[in-house]
């Protein structure tokens, strides 16, 4: 079935956020309606870059290139600002793998996603999703140089550096930095990044074992301001948020009692980050009614 318009309800709600919000929404086995809204137009990922190099990494532990239980010990070198809590611990730790895509998943721990691609390197996790079909995935910068570009600082800068500018509410911000550029920074379609959702869901991509890895590690994610937010209770999701400078996503695959669907929701230009929250979260809840009442 052909995507159709965005309905009117959908935009109503979707225009209620300053700047362009894309949507994607269809059920994972096929059937019912399908939405795309802005769907083959690049978006500033940020934190989604994470559900590529979690399927880029779980596919090196597939073809034995990568163990899950080996062991990556943290020095202060490693640190990097945002989010998450291994920056805020005592250097020393040695997590596992398996430890790393967990922590820059569920909690979008930036230490733990640069710690992974130092195994990983980004242009290994873009080639593999380009041979994949998923061209328009682009991640030119690691999580500290992304957020370098956001303080306006070199991308060596020290850690405590970045740190203390992201600290402080009245520091200046630069005019076009890399790191929330749809067109030089981490990016992806919507379209794209359904396809991905929907590939690992069918077990396309991984092993069992690492699918339903993936997928656990997904469900058990702890950002849940926007998709999850006004389902009905006890649903299911499976999905990544991602936050930086007037950038709000969440791309996941919500577990309706009629059936599993994936949803993408991006927007650009939001400012207000909780407002964005609220409105990406309206959306969701109206997609998940619709498909259960067959109004989409």
């Amino acid at each position: 079935m052909p995507p159709r318009a965005l309905p009117a309800p959908l935009a109503a709600i979707l225009a209620e956020a300053a700047g362009t919000t894309a949507v994607v929404a269809h059920r994972l086995d096929g059937t019912g309606p399908r939405i795309a809204h802005l769907a083959d137009r690049p978006f500033a990922l940020a934190s989604v870059m994470k559900l590529p190099l979690l399927v880029h990494v779980l596919r090196r532990v597939d073809d034995g290139a990568l163990d899950l239980a080996a062991r990556t010990p943290l020095t202060e070198d490693d640190r990097v600002a945002g989010s998450g809590v291994l920056h805020l611990l005592d250097p020393g730790l040695a997590p596992t793998l398996r430890d790393l895509l967990v922590l820059a998943m569920v909690v979008s721990d930036n230490m733990a996603t640069d710690a992974l691609l130092a195994r990983a390197p980004l242009a290994a996790v873009e080639a593999d999703m380009a041979e994949l079909g998923y061209d328009s995935v682009r991640l030119p910068h690691t999580i500290r140089r992304m957020l370098a570009s956001q303080a306006g600082v070199a991308d060596d800068a020290p850690y405590a550096t970045v740190r203390t500018i992201f600290r402080d509410p009245d520091r200046p911000v630069p005019d076009d930095p890399d790191g929330a550029s749809p067109e030089r920074g981490d990016r992806a379609t919507p379209a794209d990044l359904a396809r991905l959702l929907a590939d690992v869901h069918a077990g396309r991509l991984l092993s069992p074992a690492s699918t339903a890895l993936a997928l656990e590690i997904l469900e058990a994610c702890q950002t849940n301001a926007r998709i999850p937010a006004d389902l009905p209770q006890g649903t299911r999701v499976a999905h990544k948020t991602g936050t930086l400078r007037g950038r709000a996503n969440d791309v996941g695959i919500v577990h309706a009692p009629g059936g599993p669907f994936v949803l993408v929701l991006m927007n650009e230009g939001e400012v207000e980050e909780r407002h964005a929250s609220r409105v990406l979260a309206r959306a969701a809840r109206w997609v998940f009614d619709a498909f259960e009442g067959g109004t989409a």
